[in-house]
């Protein structure tokens, strides 16, 4: 059992970073069959634990992710497993409360908890010059749509790019955002279309779709553009109607953009998933069951302005994890405005799976006020951020609750112009694609920043078309006017080999495209062993050859079965040509074309 293990590192580790004093994290071990907790939260049905919470003043037990399921798991690890303690900090301290709960026989693990605070800082009000869009290349990159002719960024024909926005709430009743507001179809009882509608000068949920039922059966009753973590419920508007962080963010990731109307974003038409995860204006009390909302929900990327002070604990690595890997959500962060010369950790920057991104000042300086450490993946503008406000206009801030954002919208923007590509595609195109800028190499408070600040600094233009190739792939094979003319390759023929190349859709199309053959098999004699193609292979198609091809010969003691070859297809109409290499298998049989022997 790993229980004392996981217990002294943790302690050694983040016990005195900024946690709560009144509660801890427990995991009830796998072999505690059917534990359950009454209804009142202060007990529950195991007997040993009972008497453990008389004896050690403890006030109640929830769980730490309401909203997990039993398939949320990572290997042996639940998240519905997670408990999360309340203790009398007048009569115990934390520390005696951690070493406490470890000796329990079904307590697998203990954990302090983060308090987890939102990473801005308010600056100036109004400020009309977006510097942050020139910095990372956005007016170049939105150049690759023909906006004039109707294409517009971050629009696909089907689908579209969902970012949830895991923070204290946001204003999606914003006039610079209501358009670009996801709305869960599936919860449109009526089957107009729409889950909002404009009321007056404001918007509601559309009273033909409130019926009180999970529709899409993804959990969440009436989740027309959201779910309210806090407070359990679907409407993800600031609390108190005042709380703005979270509409600072939302219009970084995406306000809407070539509208006549306040701010543009990176995102464009990016869609907008609100998740509540605070029940106050001081900490984020709720996020990690936001963040897990959101994925439940379907959000492509969600973006998680916020965290605290220590590193990566175990259940946030299980808890991440099953986010990235069970639901595919790609995972964006701050990492904090609180320079540590000692470059100490923060979470769930830290954690594995999770992008954390540091703030550049205008004229893309690293100004020692943001967070910088090993786990920074890259940079991206973070002060001066204009954007919208709440509950109307707009602000401008600063702090890396900003610059995550803004990655978060250009990951969005990316996924929506190739769809087909998968989460590490887009987050590996995003990382190595960045500019590199001269403070990467300079010093803070005495302590060099070289490693500490990622790749370098956001440029979505590059991330787009850096390198602008085709994808190429082999389609298709087959055998004409071999000797005996049944499209079969049988021992001491010859045959006219062609192959059909596809283009994945996004890309540049193929242009000058040659294919080459090479194989090391001493079965076959390759003749000719290049392709010309005289047209385009075209994005999103294929093409063929009418009149060249591949010529093989096969010698006549040839074994039979697969003979492994390698095609190399390049394109391009000058250096550096477009290249990949494509393995296929040749078959040689006895089988005669429409006979099985």
């Amino acid at each position: 059992m790993r229980t004392n293990l996981i217990f002294l590192a943790l302690l050694t580790k983040i016990v005195f970073s900024e946690t709560y004093k009144d509660r801890i994290k427990i995991y009830i071990s796998n072999s505690e069959k059917n534990f359950k907790i009454n209804k009142s939260r202060t007990s529950s049905n195991n007997e040993e634990l009972n008497r453990f919470f008389l004896n050690q003043k403890v006030n109640k037990i929830e769980k730490w992710l309401p909203n997990a399921r039993p398939e949320d798991r990572d290997g042996e690890i639940y998240l519905n497993r997670f408990y999360v303690a309340y203790i009398d900090s007048s009569s115990i301290s934390l520390n005696e409360a951690l070493e406490s709960f470890a000796k329990l026989s079904f307590v697998e693990w203990v954990e302090p908890i983060k308090i987890m605070k939102t990473d801005y800082e308010p600056n100036d009000p109004y400020w009309n010059n977006q510097w942050a869009m020139q910095s990372i290349s956005a007016e170049l990159a939105f150049d690759l749509w023909d906006i004039n002719d109707g294409q517009f960024p971050g629009n696909m024909e089907s689908g579209e790019i969902v970012v949830g926005v895991s923070d204290n709430g946001f204003n999606w009743k914003h006039p610079d955002l209501v358009d670009n507001v996801w709305q869960n179809l599936g919860e449109d009882a009526d089957g107009d279309g729409v889950v909002i509608v404009q009321s007056g000068n404001t918007w509601t949920f559309d009273p033909g779709d409130i019926n009180g039922l999970d529709d899409d059966e993804d959990g969440y009753v009436d989740n027309f553009v959201g779910w309210d973590v806090a407070f359990d419920d679907n409407d993800p508007f600031p609390i108190n109607n005042s709380v703005d962080h979270g509409t600072f963010v939302a219009g970084c990731i995406s306000s809407s953009t070539n509208n006549n109307m306040g701010v543009g974003s990176i995102g464009w038409s990016i869609k907008l998933m609100g998740v509540n995860a605070s029940d106050n204006d001081e900490t984020v009390t709720d996020g990690y069951s936001a963040t897990l909302s959101a994925a439940q929900m379907g959000a492509n990327i969600i973006n998680m302005s916020w965290g605290g002070s220590g590193s990566c604990t175990n259940s946030e690595q299980n808890y991440f994890n099953v986010i990235y890997n069970n639901y595919g959500s790609i995972l964006v962060t701050s990492a904090g405005n609180s320079f540590d010369s000692n470059f100490n950790p923060m979470s769930p920057s830290s954690c594995d799976y999770v992008i954390s991104v540091s703030a550049i000042d205008p004229g893309n300086q690293f100004g020692c006020w943001a967070n910088a450490d090993p786990w920074v993946d890259l940079c991206a503008p973070g002060e001066a951020i204009i954007t919208t406000d709440h509950p109307s206009g707009y602000v401008t801030v600063s702090g890396t609750s900003f610059a995550s954002p803004i990655v978060s919208g250009a990951m969005g923007l990316l996924w929506s112009r190739f769809p087909s590509m998968e989460k590490e595609w887009i987050i590996d195109r995003i990382i190595s694609n960045t500019d590199q800028f001269d403070d990467m190499d300079a010093s803070c408070s005495g302590a060099s920043l070289v490693g500490m600040l990622g790749s370098g600094t956001l440029n979505i233009n590059k991330a787009l078309t850096a390198g602008v190739y085709p994808s190429l792939y082999v389609d298709g094979v087959n055998y004409i006017n071999d000797t005996d003319d049944d499209g079969v390759l049988n021992p001491g023929e010859s045959a006219q080999v062609k192959i059909l190349v596809g283009n994945l859709d996004g890309f540049a199309d193929g242009q000058n495209v040659i294919a080459t053959i090479s194989s090391d098999d001493s079965r076959i004699s390759i003749l000719d062993n290049t392709i010309e193609f005289p047209n385009n292979v075209p994005a999103g198609g294929t093409s063929f050859t009418i009149f060249d091809h591949f010529l093989v010969q096969v010698d006549e003691d040839a074994s039979l079965g697969e003979v492994p070859c390698i095609i190399q297809l390049q394109a391009g109409t000058e250096e550096p040509y477009y290249n990949t290499f494509v393995e296929i298998n040749l078959s040689i049989s006895l089988d005669q074309s429409g006979f099985s022997f």
